[in-house]
């Protein structure tokens, strides 16, 4: 070089922020062309200075022309390159290097497309601890993600998961429960039209940060999740993760519910003793149901979200379901009781939980089992002209119930019926 590397810098530096576009455009197109092996380009100039300006003028640097999508290659093969020239600090700079795609500052997704490609190509491993990487995941998949097009969804998302079973470590025992637990809520927030298609990259990255008892674990954690005992009255030797689980509270245990079963689907998927041992592990909570006036919300919430959620994601939900009967029938009289105090005038409570009882209905609910008359009570509520807050509620209630019964009725004349009142 005729300048020395921090001059160079300072030049570039210079350039790239000119106040001519044609200008900055030139110079990061030949920035990107630079032989890794021999350049001597600080961390902070690339990841500070250099990376933001190629997260800008997006319709400059990447024009719909470059049909071939040149610039795009030179892109992801320089920040790849420079990943890879930094040797012993290679795990480092890639980890910042993510950090900063992740950033809230991004604000279109071809910075962060190429970005991930090329990090996915470093070849580094095992740089990430696993919680880290979970909060990766999870802020990902909650904040990056829906910013994105909808026809890129499903590639992006694939490369993220890739890239984070590459770069994660394997939760240390003394901390595997506070992983899985944090693992569900991350999976839980995958958006469901693109689960099936990321079920062996989320497999995957299951298996990297839980390790060989992935399965085991969440298990436990959904154990815990049902679990009937209150949070300061806990029975002696709980695993940690079913101990994170009894700390949830009932709207987090539901979203984690979610995600538990997601997680054993795609670690064991089409095993019909998936859904076998979710119903086994919630099976004492559905016995409590009737027999103990104080269960916690969290264990209620749980027990019936599970079953409802396992029953319509996994492949032998019906099946188990059928096999399950007298299960599903205290799961079934509990939240008809629910369901019928929900259109009372002393229920107001469980309103905000109509939800889960309109959804344990349509997906445990048949003709000929217990519970028809919930459909009766909630045309009579829709009926009603009260105008009051808890009359308003009552109806969107009645509205929320009627919805998830009226179209598994098993006379035509009764469907009619009730949707002619909805």
């Amino acid at each position: 070089w005729l300048l020395s590397p921090m001059w160079f810098e300072a030049l570039l530096c210079r350039a790239i922020t000119h106040d001519n576009d044609t200008v900055q455009k030139f110079v990061l197109g030949q920035v990107v062309t630079i032989d890794q092996s021999t350049a001597t380009f600080s961390e902070d100039f690339v990841l500070s200075d250099l990376f933001p300006r190629f997260t800008t003028n997006i319709e400059i640097l990447y024009p719909k022309s470059d049909v071939h999508q040149v610039f795009e290659q030179r892109v992801s093969t320089f920040f790849s390159a420079f990943a890879r020239a930094k040797g012993d600090r290679a795990g480092v700079v890639t980890r910042k290097l993510l950090d900063a795609l992740l950033a809230p500052r991004m604000v279109h997704h071809t910075p962060l497309r190429l970005g991930l490609a090329a990090l996915l190509e470093t070849g580094v491993e095992h740089c990430v601890d696993a919680a880290e990487a979970i909060a990766l995941l999870e802020d990902f998949f909650t904040t990056r993600l829906p910013s994105c097009p909808s026809s890129a969804r499903p590639r992006m998302a694939s490369t993220m998961l890739q890239l984070v079973s590459r770069l994660a470590c394997s939760a240390e025992p003394e901390h595997e429960g506070a992983v899985v637990s944090d693992a569900a809520k991350a999976i839980a927030a995958v958006p469901d039209t693109l689960l099936d298609g990321l079920r062996s990259d989320l497999g995957a990255v299951a298996n990297r940060v839980l390790g060989p008892r992935a399965y085991e674990l969440s298990l436990e954690l959904l154990s815990g999740l049902s679990c009937s005992h209150a949070e300061e009255a806990l029975p002696v030797g709980l695993s940690s993760a079913a101990v994170r689980g009894c700390g949830a509270s009932p709207m987090g245990a539901a979203q984690r519910v979610l995600g538990v079963v997601r997680l054993l689907q795609v670690l064991r998927p089409g095993e019909k003793r998936v859904c076998q041992d979710v119903w086994q592990t919630l099976a004492p909570t559905i016995t409590d149901m009737h027999r103990r006036p104080y269960l916690p919300r969290r264990a209620v919430v749980s027990t019936l979200y599970g079953m409802a959620y396992s029953t319509v994601l996994l492949s032998h939900g019906r099946e188990v379901l059928q096999e399950r009967s007298a299960d599903r029938a205290e799961a079934l009289a509990f939240v008809v009781s629910r369901a019928g105090a929900v259109l009372s005038d002393d229920g107001r409570q469980e309103i905000p939980w109509v939800w889960l009882y309109a959804f344990v209905l349509e997906q445990l609910w048949e003709p000929g089992l217990a519970g028809e008359e919930v459909a009766s009570l909630a045309t009579k509520a829709l009926g009603t002209s009260d105008t009051s807050e808890c009359g308003v509620l009552k109806c969107v209630a009645a509205a929320a119930l009627l919805g998830a019964m009226a179209p598994r009725m098993a006379l035509v004349q009764r469907r009619a019926e009730l949707f002619v009142a909805l």
